[in-house]
């Protein structure tokens, strides 16, 4: 093997997802065997030994792969975002769920209280209200991409 490299150079995920990205060994056909793969801070996000990125809480780190000998690595910077907007209840995704939540602050129903009401608070004006809401739901409808 004479290169290794990973083909995105930066990936984002969200606090308790996981990522994983294989790197590309160079010539094609190369194998990359008893891999060492490591993270500049383990507190932030952790790697096993099969490249497997699970976040931790929120910050960036490197994530780099060595190969055994110790003769060429690879590097990406990851960033773990802490809390996302809209992800209400905190599992990862923004789905039906995090709509309903919302729904029901804003009805009444069911106050939000501290991370889940920062993350229902879609444009970020302190207070969770209707725009909020039609936000969320045209982004869980798939109207919109972006929050």
């Amino acid at each position: 093997m004479q290169r290794l490299y990973f083909i995105e150079e930066q990936a984002e995920i969200s606090v308790g997802q996981t990522y994983w990205q294989d790197p590309v060994c160079y010539p094609s056909g190369s194998v990359l065997e008893d891999a060492v793969w490591t993270s500049s801070d383990e507190t932030v996000a952790v790697v096993d030994q099969s490249g497997v990125v699970t976040a931790q809480k929120g910050g960036n780190v490197e994530i780099k792969v060595t190969t055994a000998g110790g003769e060429l690595e690879a590097v990406y910077q990851m960033n773990i975002a802490d809390g996302a907007k809209g992800d209400i209840n905190g599992d990862g995704n923004i789905n039906l769920v995090d709509l309903m939540q919302c729904l029901n602050h804003v009805g009444r129903k069911e106050l939000l209280e501290g991370e889940a009401l920062e993350a229902a608070d879609i444009n970020e004006d302190d207070v969770v209200n209707l725009v909020d809401l039609m936000r969320l739901l045209n982004y869980v409808g798939r109207k919109s991409e972006t929050l």
